[in-house]
């Protein structure tokens, strides 16, 4: 085994600015297949674009489509797993306000006094 392999700390540093340099000569997915083919184990680091944009993500489903009334339908990231019996539940974000009543009325507020604190601007 050659000296510099024996030492990292004193040729890491070195040895990492080739290793980058040929990785950055490389595409993603051929550094993932040959890493795979030859036992090396290598993944490759995706983006939050290019995981939207993946093929094998849309194929399992990892996208969530919901409708929100103000900002319109959009494609989020779901659940990394999914159990069969116990399906994840997604939905949109509130609007602002939007649940207030219900909110008020679990913190015990009366319907007059969650109308009196409307009329008072409070909420």
């Amino acid at each position: 085994m050659p000296e510099k392999f024996r030492d990292p700390a004193r040729y890491g540093p070195e040895l990492n600015r080739h290793l980058r340099e040929w990785f950055g000569q490389h595409p993603k997915a051929w550094l993932y297949h040959e890493g795979q083919a030859h036992g090396v184990p290598l993944a490759p680091y995706y983006s939050p674009a290019e995981v939207f944009e993946s093929p094998q993500q849309r194929a399992r489903g990892f996208h969530v489509s919901v409708d929100h009334p103000q900002a319109g339908r959009y494609d989020y990231a779901g659940f990394p797993f999914q159990f069969g019996e116990t399906p994840p539940q997604t939905g949109r974000a509130p609007l602002l306000g939007e649940h207030n009543q219900l909110i008020y009325q679990e913190l015990g507020y009366s319907p007059q006094d969650i109308v009196a604190l409307a009329r008072a601007g409070a909420i």
